[in-house]
């Protein structure tokens, strides 16, 4: 797809775009989506956030947004009833390079009364969903590598 049909697909406002147009994440529908190389680029991969991301189910099992324990369950019963192999990539995290699948985890944070964000004790399952030709290893991938390190947040030293 090219990004103009992302961005229709999607139905949401490019909110954030990166300088080489690796990526391009869509305002507040929790979807990130990133292109290959070349002239004219093709999505290669989607993320979907934990929190505010669509809901994505596979075979019955809801991918996003959960606790990771019970994801992870429902998706090795998944992959059991459909012979599928599930790997577990070297962060611990669930990977099905048939299904070109990916899932990680990220803190869950909610929004105090005074209009800030705070960390909460729980972390939700965020899922990528890659071509396959990146789906054996697609945190390897050039425009996930990218993504990822655009989007790394400065170091909070914690002194105000």
């Amino acid at each position: 797809m090219s990004p103009d049909r992302v961005a229709d697909a999607v139905g949401g406002a490019v909110a954030e775009r990166s300088r080489g147009g690796v990526w391009e994440e869509y305002g507040e529908t929790g979807v990130t989506a990133l292109y290959g190389p070349g002239p004219r680029p093709g999505l290669v991969t989607v993320a979907v956030a934990a929190q505010g991301g669509p809901p994505v189910r596979l075979g019955g099992v809801e991918l996003v947004g959960r606790v990771p324990s019970e994801v992870y369950a429902d998706l090795h019963g998944l992959a059991r009833r459909e012979a599928v192999t599930v790997r577990v990539s070297r962060g611990g995290d669930p990977r099905a390079t048939v299904w070109g699948l990916s899932l990680g985890a990220g803190q869950e944070w909610e929004v105090m009364p005074g209009g800030y964000r705070q960390r909460t004790d729980r972390v939700l399952t965020n899922a990528l969903f890659t071509a396959p030709g990146l789906a054996a290893d697609p945190c390897g991938a050039e425009p996930v590598r990218r993504w990822r390190q655009d989007r790394r947040p400065e170091p909070d030293t914690g002194a105000g």
